[in-house]
């Protein structure tokens, strides 16, 4: 195939949305700005973005007398608008010589929804500390700006240990004190301890001994068949809650499909009877 043969085909580019089609658009995406801002990309999120955009898709149509527009540019569309709204913001809060004149001019009530629907992304994180959020700072007293200063109320005592014998710390215990204990450490004579027996797990008799019996917890160990199988169940379970709020979307978003079909057929039959009650006024009009 030579060069002549191959044909740019170039896209068209659509016409330019008007202002009165800027906020019929953000109107229609703030009545769905739960699903289209759904941060989710599995399959049930994107089936129901994607019905969403078709119901605007439809509901924007159906209202403008422009020229048609389908998802897919209303959605590019919503996006620049986003796009902006975080342009906006970012001038409107650089530092230096104030704020930028740019952000003074008033927005729509449809953007100022919008904006602070996605206030997160479009002004990010908000400070806890300092004053980036006061805009103006003429009317503030700065009496009430001063830090409290906390005195420490805390006082030493002073202790004298100068009396303090050492050689009382290596003393043998006193037999209240040894009676629960096997064997006393800080005994500076040795010692013997006697082996422990292995032919036999009973406790010996009180009267035998001079040690107390010594009873241990059986310790009850789970096998990993058991964890797996738990962790299996849990797993099952979350996927179960899952799917019914999936099914509770996809259940709502059909109702409101099923209202916008009510109201565009509404709307149908209110235009058949407009058209209805003009012939019938022509006729009158042709014969008088």
């Amino acid at each position: 195939m030579s060069e002549t043969d191959v044909v740019c085909v170039q896209k068209k580019r659509g016409a330019n949305f008007s202002p009165e089609e800027r906020r019929q658009l953000i109107k229609l995406a703030n009545e769905f700005s739960d699903i289209i801002e759904n941060k989710k990309t599995d399959g049930v999120s994107i089936r129901e973005k994607n019905r969403a955009w078709a119901l605007i898709e439809e509901k924007y149509n159906a209202t403008e007398k422009g020229p048609y527009r389908d998802a897919k540019a209303l959605k590019m569309k919503y996006e620049g608008v986003k796009k902006e709204l975080r342009k906006k913001e970012n001038e409107w809060r650089v530092t230096g010589d104030g704020s930028s004149t740019s952000y003074e001019a008033a927005m729509p009530d449809e953007e100022i929804i919008l904006r602070d629907k996605i206030a997160l992304s479009v002004r990010g994180l908000q400070h806890e500390e300092g004053d980036d959020e006061v805009d103006d700072d003429r009317g503030i007293n700065p009496s009430f700006l001063e830090m409290e200063v906390v005195e420490d109320k805390s006082g030493e005592i002073k202790v004298d240990w100068s009396s303090l014998q050492h050689r009382k710390f290596q003393t043998q215990k006193a037999p209240a004190l040894r009676a629960n204990s096997t064997f006393c450490t800080s005994s500076p004579t040795p010692i013997a301890i006697e082996p422990r027996a292995t032919t036999s797990h009973r406790p010996e008799e009180p009267g035998n001994s001079g040690r107390r019996p010594v009873f241990r917890k059986k310790r009850i160990v789970r096998s990993s068949a058991g964890k797996l199988e738990e962790l299996v169940t849990r797993k099952l379970a979350i996927a179960g809650i899952k799917r019914e709020i999936a099914l509770k979307k996809s259940r709502l978003l059909d109702i409101k499909i099923r209202e916008a079909e009510a109201r565009a057929s509404e709307a149908d039959l209110r235009l058949i009877l407009a058209e209805k009650k003009l012939a019938a006024h022509q006729v009158r009009e042709t014969e008088n």
